[in-house]
């Protein structure tokens, strides 16, 4: 006989709730992680002016390097370093402006064409993600945004 905690409408209550709980906590968990900059391969920032009409955001692959360029803003105060890493299969190359230390300066902004580039990369076939990260002058985490994700193979 079934008591009343474990008839099968509260198991299939239960079994929703744990589901549920666990899809929530897998995206929490996938996008916090998708934005921490990992480390561990070689990587080069540059930035240009950037001019109207902006080129889309795009992530290519070229013999053992991985290429992003997309558009976004920049100023004069802050510091910016590329870092990228592999976490879970997934390659994240991750852009990061931190305000400069002791700058006086004016907070214009204006636009840039970025381009991070990967050296070094395994070949294979890899979901590529590329993210820009502000930290806050006393390096606590900012807001952070996925600027482009794709797929690329490196041979």
């Amino acid at each position: 006989m079934l008591t009343s905690h474990c008839s099968p409408s509260n198991r299939a209550i239960r079994r929703t709730s744990v589901l549920a709980t666990l899809a929530f906590v897998a995206t929490v968990g996938c996008r916090e992680g998708s934005i921490a900059p990992p480390s561990g391969l070689v990587t080069t920032l540059s930035m240009t002016n950037a001019v109207a009409p902006y080129p889309p955001p795009t992530v290519q692959a070229a013999a053992d390097s991985v290429v992003a360029t997309y558009v976004s803003g920049v100023t004069g105060c802050d510091d910016y370093r590329a870092e990228a890493g592999m976490r879970g299969g997934i390659m994240i190359l991750t852009v990061t402006a931190m305000p400069g230390p002791d700058r006086p300066c004016l907070t214009v902004l204006a636009s840039a064409v970025y381009r991070v580039a990967l050296h070094g990369a395994p070949a294979g076939q890899y979901p590529v993600i590329v993210v820009m990260r502000w930290l806050e002058a006393d390096g606590k985490r900012g807001p952070s945004s996925v600027i482009v994700r794709g797929v690329i193979t490196l041979p």
